[in-house]
């Protein structure tokens, strides 16, 4: 018995789906063949081909393979997960980095790799997932009990990236027992900006430090918060007068950067243009520059070390009246008196300012 055009619809619509069978059955004509989805590729080549390559003995063509599946993006997720677990670092990192761009897709296998044993897959997978934003917040705060303290790191560094949301866990790792985690913490806490005023005091904390490095991280960072820093300027104004120039040097430009308390700071940065260090009397530069202090109280007074007997102290003196501009037009006659020092970067310094000065008066 020849069957039905019904029971033709109802196979159709079971293997093949309803629309495309109902119009061919009901108008007579032959089922036409669907579009097919191009397949996923990059530059020419499909997504098999870069797979292969990722699994290649090379480490360069591994790295290419890695820039080629973020861009082919989801169909490739499987394969970048895959990378996360490369012997090399820089081929994990950019898996990490690719990943992150593939879309929410990607997270379910991403957080089943920060459990696993490798503790180098542990990390490149916190790097992956910090870039989906701050719903994974959690997930990476559990690496922060991490047995290892590489994946402490790498999951403190990952996080940072994400933004003010994750004050509470930095602050948490600023107790880590290890020193490469809690100056990652400070430093991360310091890129927030003004939105890690709460944590300020905590990083104040590390000012007087043992490990000169962390005391360093703690006054980049006090630095990068800025103005929200200002309670900290009392103890980075005693700092000015710390044995080790670095830690000078950066004092100097963090009360630049905070730029408050103006009045009090500027004498104690003027004393800093006589420091035997280079760098410090140049960081002092920077800092009374970005305060834009005073120029009727500063400069009489940089014109006074302009007559210093140490040639690194006229020169940075020299220099800041440069970059005070117009309203050191009183200093023209002492600069002038320079041009004839018998130290060359003196007398280049003294140039440079009248030729800055002169010029702003035009």
């Amino acid at each position: 018995m020849k069957p039905s055009r019904l029971s033709l619809l109802v196979v159709c619509v079971v293997f093949f789906g309803y629309g495309h069978c109902l119009t061919s059955l009901l108008c007579g004509a032959e089922p036409q063949e669907q579009p097919k989805t191009a397949a996923p590729e990059y530059k020419g080549k499909s997504l098999s081909y870069w797979v292969s390559e990722s699994k290649s003995k090379s480490v360069r063509s591994r790295a290419i393979a890695v820039v080629a599946l973020g861009k082919i993006g989801t169909p490739a997720i499987p394969a970048l997960a895959d990378m996360l677990k490369d012997e090399d670092e820089g081929v994990r990192w950019d898996a990490a980095r690719a990943l992150g761009s593939t879309g929410s897709e990607a997270m379910p296998i991403v957080q089943k790799l920060l459990k696993d044993k490798n503790p180098k897959v542990r990390g490149a997978a916190a790097l992956a997932l910090a870039r989906f934003g701050v719903s994974t917040v959690p997930a990476l705060t559990e690496l922060f009990n991490d047995p290892v303290e590489d994946v402490r790191f790498t999951a403190c560094c990952a996080i940072g990236e994400i933004g003010p949301a994750v004050l509470p866990a930095m602050t948490k790792l600023l107790k880590d027992k290890d020193a490469n985690v809690r100056m990652c913490a400070i430093l991360s806490l310091g890129d927030l900006g003004a939105g890690a005023k709460p944590a300020v005091p905590a990083i104040m904390g590390f000012l007087n430090d043992r490990d000169i490095e962390i005391r360093q991280c703690a006054i980049v960072s006090l630095n990068n918060v800025g103005a929200e820093a200002a309670p900290a300027v009392p103890a980075l104004m005693k700092l000015l007068e710390d044995k080790d120039a670095g830690i000078r040097h950066s004092s100097a430009l963090a009360l630049g950067k905070i730029g408050v308390e103006a009045k009090t700071v500027i004498p104690a940065l003027i004393k800093l243009l006589a420091d035997k260090d280079i760098e410090v009397q140049q960081a002092a530069v920077t800092a009374l520059v970005d305060l834009h202090a005073d120029a009727k109280v500063t400069v009489p007074i940089l014109v006074g070390y302009l007559k210093s007997e140490n040639a690194n102290t006229r020169a940075a003196a020299a220099l800041t009246l440069a970059k005070i501009g117009l309203d050191a037009k009183a200093a023209i006659p002492a600069l002038k008196e320079l041009l004839n020092d018998k130290e060359i970067d003196v007398r280049r310094a003294a140039n440079f300012a009248l030729d800055t000065i002169q010029k702003d008066q035009k």
